[in-house]
């Protein structure tokens, strides 16, 4: 069976988002994935947040089953409070009365809709029982899904900026380059053929040295001067808002360590 760790935030490969869901309770693809290359990236930050929702869900479930089988293999009667142990056979304390005691918190601590897909993942619905259905509500706009993460918490969405730790490994992330044929297409397709001449011929001399043109070249500032982008701003040749648009819709990828992971997808 499938479990939490396969589906995790659904990125995988050369550029893929799985799109997972619950069928009887277990975690499965019943869609076709998601390509990072030919899809709005609102759509693949979107789907990351379920994924990553529905493996939180399946986290819960998992311990609150482990817990169930630790307790009925304690039987009646919960471990001794203390066991003899070292040379001097002094009593410490157990770790399996811990154990116990953590897993009856987990099972008092389990609510309506935690039991209820437990029992559609154990079979033990009552006669009259529907199956547990995944129901999250209404995704709202992830305006950069680079930089944004919607976590599901306590039924709803919340919307936070990423961590630093995250940042790195976060599973959309921008293209570092582009070849300079690419990078001036898509500058065309923001600002528009002729705007973009205009805007490539000042730098013209700059970017036909470079084999491809960096995403950081473009956007970030550096103690030598503002980037590409926050020049043409400061000439007053571009808005910001196109400076925004251009970084929107820069092509993704996913990071190294993701790439080199096998899918795991089930029908």
């Amino acid at each position: 069976m499938l479990r939490s760790v396969d589906v995790g935030c659904g990125a995988y490969g050369g550029g893929w988002v799985a799109r997972w869901t619950l069928v009887d309770g277990w975690p499965r693809c019943v869609e076709a994935p998601l390509s990072i290359a030919d899809t709005d990236p609102a759509a693949l930050g979107g789907q990351v947040a379920v994924n990553r929702a529905i493996t939180g869900l399946l986290e819960q479930v998992e311990r609150y089953e482990a817990a169930q089988r630790l307790l009925e293999s304690s039987g009646d009667q919960p471990p001794p409070a203390w066991i003899d142990s070292g040379p001097d056979g002094a009593a410490v304390p157990s770790p399996a009365r811990a154990a116990w005691q953590a897993a009856q918190e987990v099972v008092a601590a389990a609510d309506p809709g935690l039991l209820h897909l437990a029992r559609t993942r154990a079979g033990t619905l009552a006669d009259d029982e529907a199956a547990f259905v995944l129901a999250l509500p209404l995704m709202p706009t992830i305006a950069d899904p680079c930089e944004i993460a919607a976590d599901f918490v306590a039924g709803a969405w919340v919307l936070r900026p990423l961590t630093a730790a995250e940042a790195h490994l976060w599973p959309l992330q921008r293209r570092p380059a582009l070849g300079k044929l690419a990078f001036a297409r898509l500058l065309a397709s923001v600002v528009g053929e002729t705007h973009a001449t205009s805007l490539l011929s000042p730098f013209s001399g700059t970017l036909s040295l470079a084999a491809e043109i960096g995403f950081a070249d473009i956007f970030a500032d550096t103690p030598s001067g503002p980037g590409y982008a926050q020049q043409l701003v400061l000439s007053g040749e571009v808005t910001l808002a196109a400076v925004e648009a251009l970084k929107q819709s820069w092509p993704l990828t996913l990071p190294r360590p993701l790439q080199n992971q096998p899918p795991s997808l089930q029908n």
